[in-house]
């Protein structure tokens, strides 16, 4: 079966990490999205990321490759460590209608898409050389 390749940017501050809310799936998720064919998930990264949020963002390193599966599909989704560099994040709208500066010891009081999870686990058990 394919993988579903995704990629977007971990943005932290002060310990929180931006997510956007995405009503048709109703949770919290990372600026991001699929990587199309004649991209890299770093270019992917940035694209979706500036889509998504409105702001122009520096990728300082790829963190980690995370595997799930929803509604039977398997995705893998690459989670670069990123930092705002010009413009305020605002939710487009369209497929966000909020967004969060989640505190990451605090994830487990939202609702959040399956690599956020495994991400803030991640982060908080210092597996991710952030």
């Amino acid at each position: 079966m394919d993988k579903i390749i995704l990629s977007g940017c971990a943005i932290i501050e002060d310990e929180k990490l931006l997510l956007l809310y995405k009503d048709i799936d109703d949770y919290w998720e990372f600026p991001g999205g699929k990587v199309e064919e004649d991209e890299s998930i770093s270019e992917a990264a940035l694209r979706e990321t500036m889509e998504e949020i409105g702001c122009k963002v520096k990728i300082l390193k790829h963190l980690v490759a995370i595997e799930f599966e929803k509604n039977g599909k398997t995705y893998v989704s690459h989670k670069f460590l990123a930092n705002i560099e010009s413009g305020m994040p605002y939710a487009d709208g369209i497929e966000h209608s909020d967004i969060l500066w989640l505190p990451i010891k605090d994830y487990k009081n939202y609702k959040l898409a399956p690599n956020a999870i495994i991400f803030c686990e991640k982060y908080l058990n210092k597996e991710l050389n952030v």
